[in-house]
């Protein structure tokens, strides 16, 4: 990428920061939504005992559904798949073996759907899968922060071969 042309380069720059400033607007929501602590997560995606009697009345709480599962897995598949696929033209271009980018690449693919089943076993097996909740959105923002830290440097820093 060190090669490129500057137009080249100054559209590759304003993806990589584009990308960059949707995820950190996405974090923003989840901040804002559900929390950034660990606890948080668990309580919104852990399974609640039904209310008893008029209790239903004072939890305003929303139970995370089947339905809304299976909508935030609908709604945000194709747009991480997207982030990945163009992700994923950036990596095939760093000077890295190729081995190194396979292994990079597959991890970064499998922690989009690892989320979304965390959430389940989360919901419905047991509360203590909210780890895999944390643990595959950090690994998606690592691959992400290297993705676009690391063209940077490609793009405008590193020398030239």
């Amino acid at each position: 990428m060190g090669n490129w042309a500057i137009e080249k380069k100054a559209a590759a720059t304003l993806i990589l920061l584009l990308l960059g400033a949707g995820y950190l607007a996405g974090l923003a929501n989840l901040a804002l939504t559900v929390g950034l602590k660990p606890e948080d997560v668990k309580s919104r995606y852990m399974a609640k005992p039904p209310a008893q009697g008029l209790e239903f009345l004072l939890d305003q709480t929303e139970q995370v559904s089947r339905e809304k599962l299976a909508h935030i897995a609908h709604a945000h598949m194709i747009p991480y798949t997207l982030v990945f696929a163009l992700c994923s033209f950036f990596v095939v271009h760093f000077r890295w073996p190729p081995w190194a980018k396979i292994i990079f690449l597959t991890v970064f693919a499998l922690s989009i759907p690892m989320d979304f089943v965390a959430m389940a076993l989360t919901r419905y097996v047991y509360s203590f899968f909210y780890i895999l909740i944390l643990a595959s959105g950090a690994v998606f923002g690592s691959c992400l922060a290297s993705t676009i830290l690391w063209s940077m440097g490609e793009l405008w820093l590193f020398s030239k071969k």
